[in-house]
């Protein structure tokens, strides 16, 4: 450490240094906040608004057995699609960590401890849960809403039913 006054001579260089230090630590909070914005949470934003049903309008009734095989083609696209956005979150996780510990310190601060990276990858393995416990619950509630009905009680609309049956009775 050296002291340094208004009269000394190498205030200049002070202040530049101090300025590109700044400038430094600036740049480090752009590239991370712009990870966490446009990598993470958009991602754990858009795993949260899918529907891992596919339900025709109201109107339209189907088969059980067409209805499976419906299904069975969304689900395989949305599960590659989860399971391209879960990559791609991991990805951007391990980015902003190591970002995050390579940035240079100072040689008197404390690096990066590994307890800390492991409570932040935590933290966005809690959030990706709760993004996927979301989407799981609108779909069931979308399910609910078509299998059920939308009709208010003392209400005159007439609700199509959801499956087509078709039922034989035979005479003993």
């Amino acid at each position: 450490m050296s002291t340094l006054t208004w009269t000394s001579m190498n205030i200049d260089s002070y202040l530049n240094h101090v300025h590109q230090g700044l400038n430094k630590l600036e740049q480090l909070i752009i590239n991370v906040n712009d990870i966490i914005e446009n990598r993470i949470e958009n991602n754990l934003k858009n795993i949260s608004k899918v529907s891992l049903v596919s339900l025709p309008h109201e109107s339209i009734t189907f088969t059980l057995e067409t209805f499976v095989s419906t299904q069975e083609e969304y689900i395989n696209e949305k599960r590659n699609y989860l399971t391209s956005k879960n990559l791609e979150i991991e990805r951007s996780v391990d980015d902003l960590l190591l970002i995050i510990i390579n940035y240079q310190l100072d040689p008197r601060i404390d690096a990066v401890k590994s307890e800390e990276v492991k409570r932040i990858k935590k933290y966005y393995f809690f959030y990706m849960y709760n993004a996927l416990l979301n989407a799981t619950q609108n779909s069931l509630n979308s399910m609910k809403h078509r299998v059920c009905g939308s009709s208010k009680a003392g209400s005159n609309t007439k609700l199509s039913p959801f499956f087509e049956v078709d039922v034989q009775l035979s005479g003993s």
